[in-house]
């Protein structure tokens, strides 16, 4: 037996729909006529990624972890309007 909780979903068929989704969003570049901050920036976050799965890999006791990720707040999905 998994040694992890138990999950139930009650609501199953929610999850078996396919959600469409209208397109939106901004294909903003962050990074427009910085590619050297970009790089660096790039670096830092594999850096992150690979200590964090090194430090999981360490541990005999779990193979799952969890992350906590912040956008930049001009990153963020506006809301999509109430249907």
């Amino acid at each position: 037996m998994a040694e992890g909780p138990i999950q139930i979903v009650l609501d199953s068929d929610r999850f078996k729909t396919i959600r469409v989704r209208p397109p939106g969003g901004k294909n903003k570049d962050f990074f427009a006529a910085q590619d050297d901050y970009f790089a660096a920036h790039r670096q830092r976050l594999l850096d992150q990624v690979r200590g964090a799965a090194a430090g999981l890999a360490s541990q005999a006791l779990t193979t799952v972890g969890v992350a906590k990720v912040i956008l930049r707040t001009d990153a963020l999905p506006m809301a999509a309007p109430a249907c």
